[in-house]
């Protein structure tokens, strides 16, 4: 195969991983300073008593450094179920059959001192399914608890699909009790039989043009 030929093959094959990239959540790490992009729905009975984007340590002691985050203080109207909150949500675009890694970091804090039976429950929501749940689980005073969320989609079809978050509390909300997410994010691999497809196709290609040629 010549240099130009293996050029244009791998040429094609990055273009359609580069293009599965392409799709991501905007504003997913609430560096915009506002919630901007986001569509925020309260639950069943669920409710947030505030929301914005702050500056906040999403990790703690991990690597990531302070910045904005969405900060929400969720729980249920009042005792007639079991959960309430809000869910956090954009619209993308995905391809069938293609593999979606979707992640986000979270985090608790209540900035009293009373402890409390669960900080929050968070999930990774596709279609207003959860697909992954993680809990943060009892309180200690102020100090906060740190936590991270990743999981693989893999759609059947192409479409447009609401993905993000969905963050509850069996209890209704008090006043020092915050939720936090960020750095939302979206990762696409192309599954080996495509990827292979498309490079037969533009050798076939190639090797059309070598026999007009």
């Amino acid at each position: 195969m010549g240099s130009r030929m293996k050029i244009v093959l791998m040429g094609v094959a990055m273009g359609v991983v580069a293009g599965a990239n392409a799709q991501m959540f905007i504003n997913g790490n609430f560096e915009a300073g506002d919630l901007s992009f986001w569509n925020i729905a309260t639950t069943t009975n669920g409710q947030s008593v505030s929301q914005s984007a702050v500056l906040y340590d999403i990790d703690g002691p991990g690597f990531r450094p302070t910045n904005f985050a969405g900060r929400f203080q969720v729980g249920r109207i009042n005792t007639s179920t079991a959960t309430g909150g809000i869910e956090l949500t954009q619209n993308l675009n995905l391809i069938g059959g293609w593999q979606y890694y979707f992640d986000f970091d979270w985090a608790v804090q209540r900035t009293g001192t009373a402890n409390n039976a669960e900080g929050g429950i968070f999930s990774l929501i596709v279609n207003g399914t959860a697909i992954t749940t993680r809990a943060a689980g009892p309180t200690t005073g102020s100090t906060p608890i740190y936590g991270h969320i990743t999981s693989i989609f893999t759609p059947t079809t192409n479409g447009t699909y609401s993905v993000g978050a969905r963050i509850v509390r069996p209890f209704t909300p008090p006043g020092d009790m915050y939720q936090y997410v960020d750095n939302f994010a979206v990762t696409a691999i192309v599954p080996e039989p495509g990827t292979m497809a498309v490079i037969a196709l533009g050798g076939a290609f190639l090797a059309r043009r070598r026999r007009k040629a």
